[in-house]
């Protein structure tokens, strides 16, 4: 697990990020290791579920689908308020599965990409701030999840790690930062006792944007 990109100016922000997706990780293993049950066989809705104890740990307080107007009803999918009491993030999440063999993002990938930047680009503080406790650092964080699918008989994950990267510096190029993590054996597959048409999980990408909001 590590960062391949990282343009974050702010260190505070930077491990934020950074811890969000390391507790993010440990989660996918506990709920594997407790339920016997692998959470990336799950679509983005049920994914965020996972992602709100990783914001959790890091915060003294984390909501999600948090109402704020800006002429149209809107929902933020999480806010968070960090362990330092200086700085709150406001979340939106996106997930898609890539699967390796098709070898380049599609439109709805890139639609989808483009929609979680455009949710962020949108924030000003003086409109949330209508809405949350927050007279403090305000920052915008786009979470573009992706979940890595191989065929079964692919073993090479070093290869398959940096052609997915090369495609992401290729077509997301505006991203801020990056994270890859490349899974245990025990997240590979949703049964290893069923042939799979999904073949088998290898990675999980993380990769997002950071907006500070300013008056």
């Amino acid at each position: 697990m590590r960062f391949f990109k990282n343009d974050i100016d702010d260190l505070v922000v930077k491990n934020f990020i950074e811890r969000v997706c390391i507790d993010f990780e440990l989660e996918l293993e506990r709920t594997q290791r407790e339920l016997g049950e692998n959470p990336l066989c799950y679509k983005e809705k049920t994914m965020s579920s996972f992602l709100f104890p990783a914001l959790q740990n890091n915060s003294i307080r984390t909501l999600m689908e948090v109402y704020y107007q800006n002429g149209h009803r809107n929902y933020l999918d999480f806010y968070s308020l960090d362990k330092t009491r200086k700085c709150s993030y406001l979340t939106e999440f996106k997930h898609c599965f890539w699967g390796y063999k098709q070898k380049e993002f599609n439109k709805k990938d890139l639609s989808k990409w483009n929609e979680v930047n455009e949710q962020i680009e949108k924030l000003e503080k003086e409109i949330v701030n209508e809405y949350i406790d927050s007279d403090k650092t305000i920052y915008g964080l786009s979470l573009y999840m992706l979940t890595v699918t191989v065929p079964k008989e692919e073993n090479d994950n070093e290869k398959v790690e940096k052609n997915i990267i090369a495609e992401i510096k290729k077509d997301m190029p505006d991203c801020d930062w990056g994270w890859v993590y490349e899974l245990p054996e025990v997240l590979n597959y949703i049964d290893n006792e069923t042939d799979s048409e999904i073949d088998k999980y290898s990675h999980v990408i993380f990769i997002g944007k950071v907006k500070k909001l300013d008056e």
